[in-house]
């Protein structure tokens, strides 16, 4: 998505229309809502009492990866702004901002992904696929805030008011 949006391959003239007509958008949009629906539907599987039993493993798997991939998200960022941040037609931004969502962007789990992997490898009712789909809901809870946070940061230029 990062490849082939704005970004990257947006700049190119002409990319976005020439492949991505308007008239295409209808399947997009299609797919964004299956997208939408799965995760729900997939949670109507789940058993609720071993989820309520284990939330805090859970959610000490859900804080260990996020840490991890936050991390190293970060050490990306930080070492991509050092690299092209004097380049010129690039937009000033400081190190924080640009660190924190690059690591954001990182850490996010695909939820929806997940539930797809965790059902084709017939995990959804065992221990781990349980403990699995609930940390990712967690991971995708914080990751998604933490990214409307920083996208705030980034619009207001005064920070957090």
């Amino acid at each position: 998505g990062i490849i082939l949006g704005p970004s990257i391959m947006g700049r190119i003239p002409h990319f976005t229309n020439t492949i991505f007509p308007k008239e295409s958008m209808a399947c997009f949009t299609l797919a964004a809502h299956i997208g939408f629906i799965l995760p729900i539907l997939v949670g109507f599987k789940l058993d609720l009492h071993f989820s309520v039993r284990n939330w805090r493993t859970a959610i000490s798997v859900a804080s260990l990866d996020m840490a991890i991939l936050f991390g190293l998200g970060y050490a990306l960022a930080y070492g991509l702004y050092n690299q092209f941040h004097n380049e010129p037609n690039i937009v000033n931004i400081n190190l924080a901002t640009f660190g924190l969502f690059v690591a954001i962007a990182i850490a996010i789990f695909a939820f929806p992904v997940s539930c797809r992997i965790l059902a084709s490898l017939n995990l959804l009712n065992s221990d781990v696929g349980v403990i699995t789909l609930i940390s990712n809901i967690v991971n995708d809870v914080i990751g998604w805030v933490l990214l409307a946070l920083c996208v705030t940061l980034m619009n207001s230029g005064n920070g957090v008011t």
